[in-house]
């Protein structure tokens, strides 16, 4: 049995299909192939990366990294991607529904909400790290 994982594309690489498998513009992200006897989920969700580059404007910094509609997708993926705790300073993981982009302007999430965490700068570096996974282990469940 594979597990599909994403792939890393170079960021001017934007050819790539959604779930509903349209070609769609550059914030497509990758699709993980379907499987025998995989458990859909109700929607297709589409796992975002934001790098924090201020010599872009900030829509160019999302970038849709993947999509899955089962649950043994979501899971392959979420095993599969660096720990919360890993990330550099300013980056970060968003999960929406596919259609959705991670942004107040889209219109399908103006009434939406956020879940943040940060960690007090008095937090030695192990602590950050136990507490950045612990929450993201908890986001995730």
């Amino acid at each position: 049995m594979s597990v599909a994982v994403p792939v890393r594309r170079d960021e001017h690489d934007d050819s790539t299909s959604s779930c509903a498998g349209d070609a769609k513009a550059k914030a497509s992200p990758l699709l993980v192939p379907p499987r025998a006897n995989a458990h859909p989920l109700q929607n297709c969700w589409t796992l975002w990366f934001f790098r924090n580059d201020r010599s872009r404007p900030w829509e160019e910094n999302q970038r849709a990294v993947i999509s899955v509609k089962t649950v043994e997708d979501f899971w392959a993926v979420v095993n599969h991607i660096e720990g919360a705790s890993r990330l550099q300073v300013g980056c970060d993981y968003s999960l929406f529904k596919e259609g959705i982009k991670p942004m107040w302007e889209d219109d399908l999430n103006s009434k939406g909400g956020r879940y943040n965490s940060q960690t007090d700068s008095t937090f030695s570096h192990k602590n950050r790290k136990l507490y950045l996974t612990d929450c993201w282990g908890s986001t995730k469940m």
